[in-house]
């Protein structure tokens, strides 16, 4: 199953809602996700789209341009390969299979832990900071709490 249809519905919290009325609002949910996905990949066509626009309008004067104007139309550059990539990911979400699907958001989701173990372990390597992620989400949110009431 993709991961857009294995959300958790608390029937728990409708206990008094009859059941075909939680299941029209699980669907309704569910339409919600694959509408929330399509404009995702529209916007980010969208970005690219506009981008490129951009480049072609700035690559025609070139040799007119300052070293700031050249370093903003790099940047450009990266952003337009960035959102290439991003486009294809998700292309390749919306064909993939279940067991695709799977694959992939295990990836993912390993690809993010190892590199939160990683900064874990920088942070632990200075002596200070041993804490754990969790911890440190808690000490942030304090954090913010102290500088709002000040």
């Amino acid at each position: 199953m993709s991961k857009f249809s294995k959300m958790e519905f608390n029937t728990k919290e409708y206990s008094d809602t009859s059941l075909s009325y939680l299941v029209l609002q699980h669907r309704e949910q569910l339409k919600n996700h694959r509408k929330s996905f399509k404009k995702t990949l529209k916007l980010t066509e969208l970005k690219l789209s506009l981008t490129n626009k951009l480049i072609s309008l700035n690559k025609s004067q070139i040799q007119h341009m300052s070293s700031e104007e050249l370093r903003v139309l790099n940047r450009q550059q990266i952003f337009s390969n960035y959102l290439e990539n991003a486009l294809e990911k998700l292309h390749e979400w919306k064909n993939a299979s279940p067991e695709e699907k799977k694959r992939i958001w295990k990836k993912v989701r390993d690809h993010h832990l190892a590199k939160q173990q990683e900064k874990c372990a920088n942070i632990g390597g200075d002596g200070e900071g041993n804490e754990s992620p969790e911890e440190a989400m808690q000490s942030n949110k304090k954090r913010k709490i102290d500088v709002e009431e000040e």
